[in-house]
C-alpha cells in the first residue's frame, strides 16, 4: 500500500491538493493507495474523492507498505522510524524543509529513501543538501477551471491571503501615491474559497500578486497566468528560472524578494491603464505567461506520477 500522509488541516494549499491528486492518480491506475490523516474520520472537502487512512487506527500500516511524508512533517518521520515501512518525502514547500528539520538531524536519519519534487530549485537545494535521491516530477494547471476569457476581465486585483504578508504596506505606499490605484480598484483577498468559486475570481482578475517570498513553485501564479491574469510581484525564490520580468520573453511584473516599494513603483503603468480600460499593451506579457504554463496538463502530470511510481515499485 501507498499511503501520502497529510496533516489534518482546513485551509487551501497547494501541497495538500497535490497529495490527494497524486493518490487520485494512482488509484486510477490501479495502485493501492490512500491519503493518510491522523485523527479517525477526518476528511478534507473540495478535494478529489480518493481512499481516506487514518493513523489512529489501529494496524493500519503494514511492513513494507510505502509512507510518503510532507517536507515538514518531522512527528510523523520521527514516529515512524522504528517500524518496518519505506519512507518516502514530497517536498513542495522549501519554507517548511529546513525551518521544520532538527538542528542535528536530516531526512536520512529517518530512513527516508527518496525524494519527489516538482519544483527544480527544491530539488537541487535537496539534493545538494542531503545526497538523497529526488527525483522531478510535473505539475498541473486545470486548463477546466484557469483559462483566458477577456470578457470576464474586471478592475479587480486578487492575492492569496495567507501568502501576502506585505500587501497592506504595498496599498497605503499606492494609494500615497494615487487614491485611485486602491479605492477605483477592487482589491480582493482569496480566502476560504472553494476550488471552483477561487478560480471564479481570479478569471475575472486583472492582476494576481504574488507575495510570497519563499516558494518551490507558485502554483497560484502558474493557475493566475494560465487564466490571463497578469502576475505581479516575487518569485519566491523557487520561480526565479521561470518567472521573467523584463525582455521579450517577460511574463509578469517582477521586483526583487519582499521590495513592497519597488513593486508599487512597477505596478503604477498598470495600475493606471487598468483604470483607463486600456489593456493593449499588457497583451504580450499575458501570452508569454500562458505560453509558460500551457506544457503543464493533467495529462503530464499523471504521466509523470505513473512513470515514478512503476519505476520504485
Amino acid at each position: 500500500m501507498i499511503f501520502y500522509a497529510c496533516p489534518d488541516l482546513n485551509l487551501r494549499s497547494g501541497g495538500i491538493r497535490r497529495i490527494y491528486t497524486h493518490v487520485e492518480i494512482l488509484v486510477k491506475n490501479g495502485f493501492d493507495a490512500s491519503v493518510l490523516h491522523n485523527e479517525a474520520g477526518f476528511r478534507l472537502s473540495d478535494m478529489p474523492d480518493v481512499p481516506i487512512a487514518h493513523l489512529s487506527t489501529q494496524n493500519v500500516i503494514n511492513p513494507r507498505d510505502i509512507i510518503v511524508i510532507p517536507e515538514g512533517y518531522v512527528v510523523l518521520m520521527e514516529g515512524l522510524n522504528n517500524l518496518p515501512v519505506r519512507r518516502f518525502v514530497i517536498a513542495l514547500n522549501p519554507q517548511y524543509i529546513f525551518n521544520s528539520m532538527r538542528d542535528d538531524k536530516d531526512w536520512r536519519d529517518y530512513g527516508v529513501e527518496r525524494v519527489l519534487a516538482v519544483s527544480p530549485f527544491i530539488a537541487e537545494s535537496v539534493a545538494w543538501s542531503m545526497g538523497l535521491p529526488v527525483h522531478l516530477l510535473d505539475y498541473a494547471i486545470d486548463s477546466k477551471l484557469y483559462y483566458y476569457q477577456l470578457g470576464e476581465k474586471t478592475k479587480k486585483i486578487t492575492f492569496f491571503g495567507r501568502k501576502a504578508k506585505c500587501v497592506q504596506s504595498l496599498k497605503r505606499v499606492l494609494r500615497c501615491r494615487n487614491r485611485a490605484f486602491v479605492d477605483d480598484i477592487i482589491w480582493r483577498e482569496l480566502t476560504n474559497l472553494s476550488e471552483e468559486d477561487y478560480a471564479v475570481e481570479i478569471r475575472q482578475s486583472t492582476v494576481f500578486l504574488a507575495l510570497s517570498t519563499e516558494e518551490g513553485l507558485s502554483r497560484t501564479a502558474f493557475e493566475a497566468m494560465s487564466s490571463g491574469t497578469v502576475v505581479g510581484g516575487f518569485d519566491g525564490v523557487g520561480g526565479h528560472d521561470v518567472m521573467i520580468g523584463s525582455g521579450d520573453e517577460q511574463n509578469c511584473v517582477l521586483v526583487q524578494n519582499g521590495d513592497f516599494i519597488r513593486l508599487a513603483q512597477a505596478l503604477e503603468p498598470l495600475l493606471q491603464d487598468i483604470l483607463d480600460s486600456n489593456m493593449e499593451k499588457w497583451q504580450p506579457i499575458i501570452r508569454n505567461a500562458q505560453r509558460l504554463v500551457a506544457s503543464h496538463t493533467l495529462e503530464s502530470e499523471e504521466n509523470s506520477v505513473i512513470r515514478f511510481w512503476k519505476e520504485v515499485i
